[in-house]
């Protein structure tokens, strides 16, 4: 993965590499509206499998699955938490209801020194992306 690249990896969050019973990747159903805000956003991106390694799975109503990302922090740095957060409003709007919806995410993020972060966070939208919006500032100052 180049630092300025957004890697896309397979899996849904809770259950990265997760695999079909036919041996398709399983890939949140979210990914191909994720993946246009990104080339929207102009943010360069990888997706760890090819289009015929994938299946798209959907969660059960009430959820929203994001993709599981591995990116550096400068991507973070140059980007900012802003077109990341409008990223995941777009995917929560996009299902209607926000209502009682959980956010799931999952995303690693890799530092210049190689150490890397986690963030795995559930919960309501608003107080998701408030979370990630929090974690993505502590990691960019």
């Amino acid at each position: 993965m180049s630092n300025g690249t957004v890697k896309i990896l397979a899996g849904c969050p809770g259950r990265p590499g997760m695999r079909m019973p036919s041996g398709a990747y399983a890939y949140p159903g979210s990914l191909p509206e994720f993946i246009s805000g990104l080339e929207k956003s102009g943010i360069t991106h990888t997706v760890e499998h090819s289009q015929d390694e994938i299946e798209l799975i959907y969660p059960k109503g009430g959820e929203v699955w994001v993709p599981i990302l591995s990116l550096g922090s400068d991507v973070l740095m140059n980007i900012g938490s802003g077109l990341l957060t409008s990223l995941l409003w777009d995917l929560i709007r996009s299902k209607g209801e926000v209502e009682g919806e959980t956010l799931r995410l999952q995303w690693s993020v890799t530092n210049s020194d190689g150490s890397k972060r986690e963030l795995k966070i559930d919960g309501p939208p608003q107080e998701v992306i408030s979370a990630v919006e929090a974690e993505i500032q502590n990691m960019i100052t």
